[in-house]
C-alpha cells in the first residue's frame, strides 16, 4: 500500500513537506553521480512481476533489482521511461472479453 500511495502522490502532484523515501533513494541516485535511465520491467514467473532499476553512473549502467511498484514510484519521480519485455506484456495481460467467450466455448465443446 505504501508503494501505491507513493506513485498516487506523484502522479497527483501532491507537494510533500519533506522527501519521501522514494524521493530520498532519488536524491542519494544523483548526489552520488548516478542517473536513473530507466526502470525495466523484464519477468514474470509465479505470478510475480520482476524488475530493474537502470542506473546510469557515467562509467556503466548498473541493473538494480527491486519489486515492480518500488520501481514504478522511483521512475516517476526521475521522468524515465517504464520498459515492460515483450514477453512479460504477453503473458501478463488479461483475455479479452472475446478471447475468454472462446476460451468457455471451447471448454463446453461448442464451435
Amino acid at each position: 500500500q505504501c508503494e501505491a500511495w507513493a506513485i498516487h502522490i506523484k502522479l497527483e502532484e501532491f507537494e510533500m513537506p519533506r522527501p519521501m523515501t522514494h524521493d530520498l533513494l532519488l536524491n542519494v541516485i544523483r548526489r552520488l553521480g548516478g542517473e536513473v535511465e530507466r526502470l525495466l520491467i523484464d519477468d514474470l514467473w509465479n505470478n510475480t512481476f520482476y524488475a530493474k532499476i537502470c542506473i546510469n553512473t557515467g562509467e556503466e549502467v548498473v541493473e538494480i533489482d527491486c519489486r515492480p511498484s518500488d520501481g514504478i514510484a522511483l521512475a516517476l519521480r526521475a521522468e524515465v521511461p517504464i520498459v515492460v519485455a515483450d514477453a512479460v506484456m504477453e503473458e501478463g495481460r488479461w483475455p479479452t472479453a472475446e478471447e475468454q467467450e472462446e476460451e468457455q466455448d471451447e471448454e463446453e465443446g461448442i464451435e
